[in-house]
């Protein structure tokens, strides 16, 4: 792989995505899930 990665900017937009859930796609593991939303 020869494309340069903005470590910084990879990590705003996941806190963009993290915070919004907007501009992405959300998945959750069958483990993640079984937690229930209280725990989740």
């Amino acid at each position: 792989m020869t494309d340069i990665l903005d470590v910084g900017r990879v990590a705003a937009l996941n806190d963009i995505l993290r915070r919004s859930l907007s501009g992405g796609t959300l998945v959750l593991s069958a483990g993640i899930v079984a937690l229930g939303r209280e725990r989740q």
